[in-house]
């Protein structure tokens, strides 16, 4: 079975904002880190029947994306970024460079990004990406 590199691997972002076929996907500067979730929510369904077992009902499907790096400055795509972040505008994101065969995933989500200014370093940036919908 083949391996996959992580730095194969980045997060798109749509800088129109629409996602799908008519999307301008753009890789996000400086990318260092990054990776996704997907969860379920469950309920738990156990009764006398189930003998004692556990017994669960998915009940919903959540999924993040984490990415972080280094801050390029003047960097057009975190700058419409933090932009939508202030705005409360959700934004289409896309997992990209996935292993031949398997499609890109995107989605509509919310943003929370965050700034770090170290003394002694590099400016850094980190995002945390909250599901809106399906991941497809």
């Amino acid at each position: 079975m083949a391996t996959q590199k992580g730095r194969d691997i980045k997060i798109r972002f749509d800088t129109l904002g629409v996602g799908g076929a008519g999307a301008n996907w753009v890789a996000i500067a400086q990318q260092v880190d990054g990776g996704d979730t997907l969860a379920q929510e469950t309920v738990d369904a156990s009764n006398k029947d189930t003998g004692g077992w556990a017994s669960v009902e998915v009940i919903g499907q959540s999924w993040t994306m984490t990415i972080s790096g280094k801050l390029a400055v003047g960097d057009p795509t975190l700058t419409a970024i933090r932009a939508a972040c202030k705005a409360g505008t959700k934004m289409y994101f896309q997992l990209y460079g996935q292993p031949v065969g398997l499609p890109n995933e995107e989605g509509r989500a919310s943003c929370e990004m965050t700034r770090d200014f170290p003394n002694g370093g590099l400016c850094e940036y980190s995002l945390s990406v909250t599901g809106d919908g399906a991941l497809s």
